[in-house]
């Protein structure tokens, strides 16, 4: 993967988005962010301490996740609960 794939999500106050990875190789950057640019999260494969990441979401409206790599190979699974 050498490119940016962004998705856009509806969901409600406190639901959950469970982000997961199995990256063999190369650089993941993964940010989610609300309608209006605000930044929730932002890690890097490298940060992650965890196979799977959580965020509650903290107001009803769209969300956005952006997914940039650099000579990745793997797979990322997004998950709106």
């Amino acid at each position: 993967m050498n490119t940016e794939l962004e998705r856009e999500y509806e969901a409600q106050k406190g639901d959950q988005i469970a982000i997961g990875h199995d990256i063999d190789d190369g650089y993941i950057e993964i940010t989610i962010e609300d309608s209006e640019g605000q930044v929730l999260a932002s890690q890097s494969y490298e940060d992650w301490s965890e196979d799977i990441q959580t965020i509650v979401v903290p107001k009803d409206g769209r969300y956005r996740i952006i997914c940039k790599g650099r000579h990745a190979r793997g797979s990322i699974q997004v998950n709106l609960e």
